[in-house]
């Protein structure tokens, strides 16, 4: 069989990171909290390809994935964090991954372990904003997705890549990209997809698992949610919240609420989305999606949070109509600048 590949650098840093990898005998590896496609499948691939090569390499998650997802958290046994297993794993290993941040912020458990390591870290990410910084850094703010900068790792490094570990990045790209909907979905991506799709790959299939087996609960969270949508900013500015009652009311959590911010985007005078979420602890976590012209990163970096240009969150103290003025002032004002 012949597959398609694009052509990779083999850069020093990700030979650097491949000997770090050698070097290595346990290796722990970990993404951000709320764990997305990106950070799903390429926590499963880098878990996957490293066992391969021989290491004792283990990937949690902050908390269970979110349903869409369970099919590959389960296929690789990935493991959501439990201290007594967490913390043992994270003392023993010798090289520590992070990947699709670089943030401490959305590494609550690690941020203290992080300043007193002892273990070796690469850290590989595609977002602007971060406050980490590894032995090794493999960052691309071009790349569509981390997945995309894993698979550039595996083929600079050499290492064989298997039909399931494929379908964990093609995963991690097609979701990061909205399914190749978005302006981050290049020429590289495309070619990348390509590529993966040439070790048996099924985007159908995968489109069907991800997006049209969905539990009835998020239709009822999304339509309560939608009944409560407010367009600001003249109409430009689409406003959703996603109350706790909500939530109960629908039998939903609050991990189905992934995508709804990019909903209202439909809609044609809208230039911006802000959906803001009512966590269990009393706070308010804001996601925002703009079709373009608006740089939301900056507007969350704002409130201690980051991302993308075009697609960033944050987390603010409550109460819900505080954070949701708070938002809503500084997304105005962003778009007048």
């Amino acid at each position: 069989m012949t597959l398609l590949m694009p052509p990779i650098a083999a850069s020093p840093e990700f030979l650097k990171a491949r000997d770090l990898v050698r070097a290595a005998d346990r290796i722990a590896i970990v993404t951000h909290t709320r764990a997305d496609g990106d950070a799903i499948g390429s926590l499963a691939a880098l878990q996957h390809i490293l066992r391969l090569e021989g290491k004792r390499a283990e990937g949690l998650l902050f908390e269970q994935p979110a349903p869409r997802y369970a099919f590959i958290a389960e296929r690789e046994n990935l493991r959501a964090w439990d201290d007594r297993h967490a913390e043992p794993l994270f003392d023993a290993a010798d090289l520590w991954i992070i990947v699709d941040t670089a943030a401490a912020a959305q590494l609550p458990p690690l941020t203290q372990r992080l300043a007193r390591r002892t273990a070796r870290l690469i850290v590989i990410d595609h977002h602007r904003s971060r406050d980490i910084a590894g032995d090794i850094n493999l960052i691309d703010e071009q790349a569509a997705a981390a997945a995309l900068i894993v698979y550039d790792w595996f083929i600079a490094a050499g290492w064989a890549l298997s039909p399931a570990a494929a379908e964990a990045l093609f995963i991690g790209l097609a979701t990061d990209t909205g399914w190749f909907r978005h302006a981050n979905a290049d020429a590289r991506a495309f070619q990348t997809a390509a590529a993966l799709m040439g070790y048996g790959v099924r985007p159908d299939e995968l489109h069907r698992r991800l997006y049209q087996s969905e539990p009835a609960a998020r239709f009822r969270l999304f339509a309560a949610a939608m009944h409560g949508l407010s367009l600001e900013a003249g109409g430009s500015l689409a406003v959703m919240e996603v109350t706790r009652e909500m939530l109960a009311r629908s039998g939903a959590t609050s991990q189905l609420t992934e995508d709804l911010v990019n909903e209202p985007l439909r809609i044609g005078e809208v230039c911006a989305s802000v959906l803001l979420t009512e966590t269990d602890d009393g706070h308010v976590r804001v996601s925002v999606r703009a079709k373009g012209g608006i740089d939301v990163a900056a507007v969350a970096q704002r409130f201690g949070g980051g991302g993308h240009a075009l697609a960033s969150g944050a987390t603010l103290n409550g109460p819900l109509a505080h954070a949701r003025h708070r938002v809503i002032e500084a997304m105005m004002a962003a778009m007048s600048a």
